[in-house]
């Protein structure tokens, strides 16, 4: 009892501490990695990564700040996503969701979807890797997209665009999110020649159905 009460004291002094240093280990694809990281209001001048303290919050549960991981990986979920995807803003993450082999205890990748109090994929069926694409492309397949869902919320009362075999879905984030097949997702940005339009087409793609596509500030994951 006197160690919870403890727990929820130093976790309470956390939440309204200004400033904070710390390291701790997570496990990407059974890889163990330290991460030194400063939370702050402002970004200092400091050799740890920093964290925005908002961000840190608004990215970990109650559930996690009093009874957060525990052994060798230790690091709150926020961080490891933050591992996976260090191109994206914290807003632009958004989206996404950690992959977890409970057995291995380790990391094996993020995916598009809901996620729990510890931002794991409630339902983890797919893995997202980053599209070899230009930023310039990956803008603009976002704001085809994105054009294209916004158009049908004016018609419809509705935030997406359902066709047959497709979804595309404006996320609150400003991320691109559609799903279906390969051809529909193609035919509906006229990505086809380009690298994304190979990706899309490839008979493995075909082979598997549906697959999820995200447009995310410059950048473009591909789900499946």
């Amino acid at each position: 009892m006197l160690l919870r009460v403890s727990i929820v004291i130093l976790m309470q002094w956390v939440v309204i501490a200004p400033a904070w240093a710390a390291s701790c280990t997570t496990s990407l694809n059974g890889q163990l990695r330290q991460i030194d990281y400063r939370v702050s209001q402002s970004d200092p001048t400091a050799a740890s990564q920093f964290v925005p303290k908002q961000e840190m919050k608004g990215n970990t549960s109650v559930r996690e700040r009093l009874f957060g991981r525990w052994g060798r990986v230790d690091c709150p979920a926020y961080l490891t996503l933050r591992e996976f995807t260090p191109d994206l803003t914290d807003a632009e993450r958004k989206p996404f969701c950690l992959v977890y082999d409970k057995d291995a205890d380790t990391y094996t990748g993020f995916s598009e979807g809901a996620r729990d109090a510890y931002l794991v994929c409630n339902d983890p069926k797919t893995l997202c890797e980053r599209v070899n694409t230009t930023k310039d492309e990956a803008r603009s397949i976002a704001r085809t997209g994105l054009d294209i869902a916004g158009r049908t919320a004016l018609s419809t009362a509705r935030s997406a665009l359902s066709l047959d075999g497709g979804t595309i879905i404006g996320h609150s984030s400003g991320a691109l999110i559609m799903n279906g097949s390969g051809g529909f997702i193609s035919g509906a940005l006229g990505a086809a020649g380009t690298t994304l339009g190979t990706a899309l087409t490839a008979p493995a793609v075909i082979a598997a159905g549906a697959v999820t596509l995200v447009g995310v500030g410059g950048a473009v994951y591909f789900c499946r």
